[in-house]
């Protein structure tokens, strides 16, 4: 008798053991009532996937089980973004109202003030932001200018004088005005001086009092105009100047008896000076008089 069998019917007469790797042992090889080979020995397994012990055991790591799942959802659901590399719609509205009110959000790019940059015509006056002195290259008439953009001169902090874009400035009797453009202080310098010196804080002057060729008269009287300044509240001083005229020398106007006063103030205008010779000689009742040109002086303040 072989070892081996030939045929089932020969395992099922001879009886043949087969070793078994997962037992570690060797079992008996019989042939079932339908000729199918089957193991004798052993058994005690299922064959119901259902019945098998251990389904609910974590024994596959590199899936992950449901319980792993729900935890991974809850998680990215309380996140208050939970994706970061997108921006949520607070977000987009933000950037949208931060980037319209940059004042040049999309003109990085240097235009042309000709050709394909600009088409068509617009006038000067449409546009906007335009400053006060911009491109204000053409002169312009008194016309021109609003009353917000004229000054108001006034004298003495009186009545106003007129309201005008420009200022004449007008040198009057013992004046001297000199001005310049300081186009780096923005403003016009003018400087004022008075000639003759003395009280009266630069209105000072002289004149001539003519009382006539000889015999000549016992009054006399001069009009000073050109005081542009001068009020009808001003105080003018007049006096005897002892210079010489083509009648009479420095020391005539010294020893004379000539009173002169100044009065009749005209206000912007001037005033008058007045001379009267009172010398009586030997009546009292009678004046003499005098003659020629007598050289007065005079000031106000």
């Amino acid at each position: 008798m072989t070892n081996t069998p030939r045929t089932l019917a020969d395992v099922d007469k001879v009886g043949l053991f087969a070793y078994d790797p997962i037992s570690g042992t060797f079992k008996a090889v019989e042939v079932d009532a339908t000729g199918a080979l089957k193991t004798a020995g052993g058994g005690g397994g299922v064959t119901d996937h259902g019945a098998l012990t251990g389904l609910g055991d974590d024994d596959h790591p590199q899936y992950e089980t449901s319980a792993e799942v729900d935890a991974k959802v809850v998680a990215h659901e309380a996140a208050g973004n939970p994706h970061p590399t997108y921006h949520t719609a607070a977000e987009v509205a933000t950037d949208i109202g931060t980037h319209a009110a940059l004042p040049n959000s999309h003109h990085n790019q240097a235009h042309s003030i000709s050709g394909a940059d600009h088409t068509g015509s617009l006038g000067h006056g449409a546009l906007s932001g335009v400053t006060a002195d911009q491109h204000h290259t053409q002169s312009h008439s008194d016309a021109d200018h609003s009353s917000a953009s004229r000054v108001t001169v006034r004298k003495n902090s009186g009545a106003d004088v007129g309201t005008r874009a420009r200022i004449n400035l007008i040198e009057g009797s013992n004046i001297t005005l000199t001005v310049a453009d300081d186009a780096g202080g923005g403003e016009v310098d003018v400087t004022i001086a008075a000639s003759g010196g003395g009280g009266g804080g630069g209105n000072v002057g002289t004149a001539d009092l003519n009382f006539g060729a000889f015999p000549g008269d016992q009054d006399a009287e001069v009009a000073v105009t050109g005081q542009s300044s001068i009020v009808a509240g001003s105080v003018v001083n007049a006096w005897l100047r002892p210079a010489a005229t083509a009648d009479h020398s420095p020391d005539e106007h010294m020893v004379e008896d000539l009173r002169v006063f100044a009065a009749n103030i005209v206000a912007g205008t001037g005033f008058t000076i007045y001379g009267r010779h009172d010398h009586v000689a030997g009546d009292p009742g009678k004046s003499t008089k005098l003659y020629g040109v007598w050289k007065v002086a005079w000031s106000w303040s």
